[in-house]
């Protein structure tokens, strides 16, 4: 299929992902704005599934699934979307604990359906250590995907971002078709969300949802796992692991007290910075990473250039996280001036007043 055709069936998806939320979703909003009422259909993620499922069936029939290495089944196809169906309802039905329980069957079902043959990303590992990683990196993944939650931005961005970077690998010829056009529609979807909640902030994502897009997300990107091209796409997760390490390292050695989610850079920069400019902030770093993630194809192994892009994350993301002094006018500082004088004046006088009693 020719670039051109490609990059227009890639415009359809995004816009199908666009306007279909825009059209489901944004009257859940504005209900919401005039009735101040919560009430579970307004949940975003069944939307978004709505939308993912009606991209993923077209496409199947639509691009073909002949530039994949390893055939892309009905089974490979749908048995995902039961089981991010799955990890949603199961905040009805289980506590924390049945909740990542089945989070994390449902990653060992998800990698157990990829066939792994000579597009093996790392064919000097076994398949089942290989397999048994994957189920351990990718729950993670889905497990504390709420380190993202702390407004729309900060959640859907990196998503955006990594969803992406998958469509600019598949322009390239990177990735198959199919792959490129669900992730159109799930960015299209996404968009049209923080669109909705941009400027005010209606509706968030609770938990559970997060782990079901995180899933959404970590099922694209392992369609790509028996294709040679995974590594790049695992190095775009980047944007996740960095967050994740400093959220460890921030409550387990700096702070000793929050969730993960209040120790992330992320969350500090929400409280700091308007939505423009926590956008800007979180694109700088997102992009950097896509770079990297397109370096990867050439690379000569799979995991230097992951390192090196969780490092450059890390650092980007720190400066977000970092408290800056504010910046004073003269009034303030002229207020500012005299108190410490008074500070200075009090504290002398009870410094004499010490003397002299001692004297005494």
């Amino acid at each position: 299929m020719e670039i051109g055709l490609s990059l227009v069936y890639i415009v359809i998806y995004f816009l199908v992902g666009l306007i279909g939320m825009s059209g489901f979703y944004a009257p859940v909003v504005k209900k919401f704005e005039q009735t101040l009422t919560y009430h579970y259909t307004q949940f975003p993620f069944p939307h978004i599934l709505v939308l993912f499922i009606v991209s993923s069936v077209s496409a199947y029939f639509l691009v073909g699934v002949h530039d994949f290495i390893e055939p892309l089944t009905f089974l490979r196809m749908l048995a995902p979307i039961g089981l991010a169906a799955l990890i949603f309802m199961s905040q009805f039905f289980f506590e924390r604990i049945g909740q990542i329980l089945l989070i994390i069957a449902c990653v060992a079902v998800e990698v157990y359906l990829q066939p792994i043959g000579i597009g093996n990303p790392f064919p000097s590992i076994p398949v089942p250590v290989t397999q048994i990683a994957l189920i351990a990196l990718f729950s993670i993944f889905c497990i504390k995907a709420d380190i993202f939650n702390t407004v729309p931005h900060t959640l859907t961005l990196p998503y955006i971002l990594m969803l992406f970077g998958i469509c600019v690998l598949a322009i390239v010829g990177a990735t198959p078709r199919y792959v490129c056009l669900i992730s159109a529609t799930l960015i299209g979807a996404l968009a049209t969300y923080l669109s909705l909640n941009f400027q005010t902030i209606y509706i968030n994502f609770d938990n559970v949802s997060c782990s079901a897009l995180a899933f959404l997300v970590a099922h694209v990107l392992l369609l790509n796992l028996g294709e040679f091209s995974f590594p790049s796409c695992f190095v775009i997760t980047t944007l996740f692991w960095s967050e994740l390490l400093v959220a460890l390292w921030n409550r387990w050695l700096i702070t000793h007290e929050g969730t993960l989610e209040e120790n992330t850079n992320y969350h500090h920069a929400a409280y700091r910075f308007d939505a423009k400019s926590l956008m800007h902030n979180m694109l700088r770093a997102g992009c950097v990473i896509l770079f990297i993630s397109w370096f990867q194809l050439f690379a000569k192994n799979p995991y230097s250039l992951f390192m090196v892009a969780t490092f450059i994350a890390v650092w980007l993301n720190n400066s977000l996280g970092e408290v800056q002094p504010t910046v004073q006018d003269l009034k303030d500082i002229n207020r500012e001036f005299v108190n410490n004088i008074k500070d200075n004046i009090q504290e002398t006088k009870k410094i004499i007043n010490s003397r002299k009693g001692n004297k005494k």
